[in-house]
């Protein structure tokens, strides 16, 4: 009786290890860093070539390991959750590395100054603030934020979905040279003028970052609502709608060709904002946190030094 007991306590202890190392294993301290290593690698819905494509992801791009299952990693990339081979990707630890900028999803976030609730605060930052991402620990990122360093919980800060960019003053406002009233474009009849004019009904709407709704939109949020609202699904991010439609020059624009800049803060990605041009040299786009939809005009400064190519999907 007493070697049955034995050998139960023993059976109970060793479900108790494995509970907590599966518990170790599934928790935010086990996050490390995907590189892909690919020319271009897609993110599935589920963990089988099989599986629905949700989005591609280019050479040299990073990522968040979530959890593993055989070959196959659960990963967040620009909020989103998905699966990608991990054959074709190159991981890391704690590292120094660019993770590109994250949004401050809290109401009013600590920045301490170590990876631990006891550490002291150096600042507060609000919601949507965009930080630059530079490396994870534990359950923890360590950002920069005006030049001033520290460390967030994992909970209050997501990666950003659009490389969002500190515009230069001007460039992204609603007045002079780069921006323009609905009024101010005639675009050319056909579909391209319908999906502008559909777009141009979202002016005003606030910029939200991870937002495809009408409630606040993303720069790719905006163009990806604006043509599924007309038919056409496209890709979600700035970077794989690169891949619809087909390429045009910029001597080809017509109303409805996707527009798409480069991110200078992160040159190895393809694209990192994307707008719907107009017309008359404007485009209609989702700028930055802190703005709303607006036409801005395509060869103002800061868009025309950062133009990387337009796409036609109609």
């Amino acid at each position: 009786m007493l070697k049955k007991a034995s050998i139960q306590l023993l059976a109970a202890l060793f479900g108790l290890v494995v509970l907590c190392v599966f518990s170790v294993t599934a928790s935010a301290k086990d996050l490390v860093v995907g590189t892909v290593n690919v020319g271009v690698l897609n993110m599935r819905e589920a963990a089988s070539t099989e599986s629905k494509i949700i989005d591609k992801l280019y050479k040299g791009e990073k990522l968040i390991i979530l959890d593993s299952e055989g070959e196959w990693h659960r990963v967040n990339y620009n909020s989103r959750e998905g699966y990608i081979n991990g054959n074709y990707l190159d991981l890391s630890g704690v590292t120094e590395t660019d993770l590109g900028k994250g949004v401050i999803v809290g109401s009013l976030v600590n920045l301490r100054e170590a990876p631990s609730t006891d550490a002291n605060i150096i600042t507060k930052l609000k919601k949507d603030v965009i930080v630059d991402i530079n490396s994870i620990q534990n359950d923890w990122y360590s950002v920069t934020y005006n030049s001033t360093t520290g460390y967030i919980f994992a909970d209050y800060l997501e990666l950003s979905g659009d490389q969002v960019e500190a515009l230069p003053s001007g460039d992204a406002q609603s007045a002079g040279d780069d921006s323009a009233s609905a009024e101010d474009t005639a675009p050319a009849s056909g579909k391209g003028a319908e999906i502008v004019a559909y777009a141009k009904k979202y002016i005003g709407v606030r910029y939200s970052y991870g937002g495809a709704s009408p409630s606040g939109f993303d720069c790719s949020g905006f163009t990806s609502y604006v043509y599924k609202q007309n038919g056409y699904p496209i890709n979600r991010t700035a970077s794989s709608q690169l891949s619809n439609g087909k390429k045009v020059t910029k001597a080809e624009l017509q109303p409805g060709d996707l527009v798409f800049f480069k991110s200078p803060s992160r040159p190895s990605i393809p694209a990192g904002h994307v707008g719907i041009y107009v017309g008359d040299g404007k485009f209609i786009h989702s700028v930055k946190p802190g703005t709303s939809v607006q036409i801005s005009a395509l060869n103002s400064g800061y868009y025309s030094k950062n133009y990387t190519g337009a796409r036609r999907i109609v």
